[in-house]
């Protein structure tokens, strides 16, 4: 977890990977933990210490047409000298056509008075951060995006915090540049792909009215694969691969 200074109008608090939604991704979820125990070596003369570390993550991700989407969940634990802190961190990104970005993201996290920097009386103080933004890409070379963007954020600190930081709530204001692959890096097609498959037509998530008995079909490399109508099925001939490795085929 991070550590955050007075000298700093918001409190640092959880750092962990952020979901990219402008980025494919082929898992539709994706869960992960992590325990152990680090020594961490001591400010000073301070000998060093252990730290029982748990951390656990999860993002999901979704692409609709030219929309993707990911979301991501991840909560962290410290335990040392017989005190343990949490944090949280909640994000969601937006994507339009590979062009237009939105997220947002919300971040709460206990902190020691050593963390933190300050000499008020207390084993942790509950801090938080809320900021959202928005990243507008342009193409920059074959494969890759630029993009401008901006945020607008708040640091909010529990009142014994006041006089330490000088205002319970912190606000703040971010430009920045980035740079990232672009999604159509993956195949070849002018637009994205993905479209819904299955090799046993029963198996597929269609509209009222639709008959398995007369699902459209296409082969491809090989296998057989139904689709809800005739224009899924075109519009997967035009790039079989991509569709199938966003949305692998249902079984």
């Amino acid at each position: 977890m991070g550590i955050a200074d007075r000298d700093d109008p918001q409190p640092g608090m959880l750092r962990l990977q952020r979901a990219e939604a402008g980025r494919p991704c082929q898992q539709a979820d994706q869960d992960e933990a992590d325990d152990r125990i680090d020594a961490e070596a001591g400010e000073g003369t301070e000998p060093r210490h252990d730290v029982n570390k748990l951390t656990a993550s999860m993002t999901f991700h979704r692409v609709t047409g030219a929309r993707v989407s990911a979301s991501t969940f991840a909560w962290g634990r410290n335990a040392e000298h017989g005190l343990a802190t949490n944090a949280l961190l909640l994000e969601t990104t937006l994507t339009f056509n590979d062009r237009n970005t939105w997220f947002g993201r919300l971040e709460v996290a206990q902190k020691t008075p050593h963390d933190l920097a300050v000499t008020v009386a207390s084993d942790s103080f509950t801090v938080l951060k809320v900021q959202g933004g928005y990243t507008r890409y342009f193409t920059a070379g074959t494969g890759w995006k630029a993009g401008i963007g901006g945020a607008v954020s708040a640091s909010i600190v529990q009142p014994e915090l006041r006089a330490a930081y000088g205002r319970r709530v912190n606000p703040g204001i971010a430009v920045f540049l980035t740079l990232r692959p672009a999604i159509m890096a993956v195949g070849s097609s002018p637009t994205m792909v993905m479209v819904q498959t299955a090799y046993d037509p029963a198996k597929l998530t269609c509209p009222a009215g639709f008959d398995p008995n007369t699902a459209a079909t296409a082969a491809y490399e090989g296998k057989i694969y139904y689709f809800c109508s005739a224009a899924d099925r075109d519009r997967f001939l035009t790039d079989p691969r991509m569709s199938l490795l966003m949305m692998p085929p249902k079984q």
